[in-house]
């Protein structure tokens, strides 16, 4: 894989966790009943941590390019990488809270990889959209070509 392949799916990634922290800060702001800590650097950990999952979660993209490997053996690897750091993560920054009721903890680790699903079938959802609208292109270059040589 390229360098500019790498940086677009980083840049990729790290939108995508930027924009999910950025929605999920306001929904706790407006919803939330309790007041977000800004104090001792709290937030610039969790940013630090949202960029840190978008990394997570777009670097293992590499794998797609091997096309020797099922794409079923892709998507678990790419997900299992971005799935795991995200709970180090979470962990580490206090989105997955660590206290007496596990469920909470259970609730928000359920919650983050239902969002990471979801982004992963929209992104696949647009690549499938980009491939077949290439592949109509494609089709219709290849028409014209051979209408030239009848």
């Amino acid at each position: 894989m390229d360098m500019r392949k790498m940086f677009g799916l980083l840049v990729k990634g790290i939108s995508a966790s930027l924009s999910l922290f950025s929605t999920s800060i306001m929904i706790l702001d407006v919803y939330g009943g309790t007041e977000l800590l800004f104090a001792h650097g709290f937030y610039t950990k969790m940013f630090i941590g949202a960029i840190i999952v978008g990394i997570g979660f777009s670097a293992p993209g590499f794998v797609y390019e091997n096309e020797n490997m099922p794409y079923v053996m892709r998507a678990w690897i790419h997900m299992g990488v971005g799935c795991t750091i995200f709970v180090i993560t979470g962990l580490f920054v206090g989105w997955i809270p660590r206290g007496n009721n596990p469920w909470v903890g259970i609730g928000v680790l359920v919650i983050g990889i239902l969002a990471a699903l979801f982004l992963w079938f929209c992104f696949c959802w647009h690549y499938k959209q980009e491939a077949k609208n290439i592949n109509e292109k494609i089709k219709k270059i290849n028409e014209e070509k051979d209408r030239e040589n009848i």
